[in-house]
């Protein structure tokens, strides 16, 4: 991947929103090429979607946890489609080292957390290790860079 094409994914990371003729400001690239670019990098399958990062406790969603859930081998299918269709699940991830998923979930209460796991536990899941989260202080900023700031007009 070129540098340019990086520093595109840059400031799209930094602000979904950026418009295209500001990025082609900023790395000195005519705005087709930007276009072009950015329409390669979603047609590759490099940028699958646009998103916002949201702070879920503005929200009412307080309890915030990471679990590491180890399942019986012939029950992994069924927990993987129930913890991707659960609303509270922010991010699943299959992994190894012991356990089978790790993920992310949000919930307004420490019953409806409960509530959660005594659901996963019923499933027959074999074990929880539950991973209160306390305060984030970094999220989505691999590969990001200090090139571009999508409030300043100038690199």
């Amino acid at each position: 991947m070129i540098q340019k094409e990086l520093l595109i994914i840059d400031g799209l990371r930094k602000d979904a929103r950026m418009s295209i003729s500001l990025i082609s400001r900023k790395i000195s690239v005519p705005p087709s090429t930007v276009y072009d670019k950015i329409n390669r990098l979603k047609t590759t399958g490099i940028i699958t979607r646009y998103s916002a990062l949201i702070d879920f406790s503005k929200l009412g969603f307080n309890t915030h946890s990471q679990l590491l859930v180890r399942v019986p081998p012939e029950s992994r299918s069924l927990i993987r489609e129930f913890l991707y269709s659960s609303d509270c699940v922010n991010s699943l991830q299959e992994i190894r080292g012991g356990f089978d998923f790790l993920l992310e979930s949000f919930h307004s209460s420490l019953k409806d957390y409960a509530v959660f796991l005594d659901v996963l536990r019923n499933m027959g899941v074999l074990e929880i290790k539950e991973l209160p989260v306390l305060s984030v202080f970094k999220r989505e900023s691999f590969l990001l860079s200090n090139n571009i700031d999508p409030d300043k007009d100038t690199l």
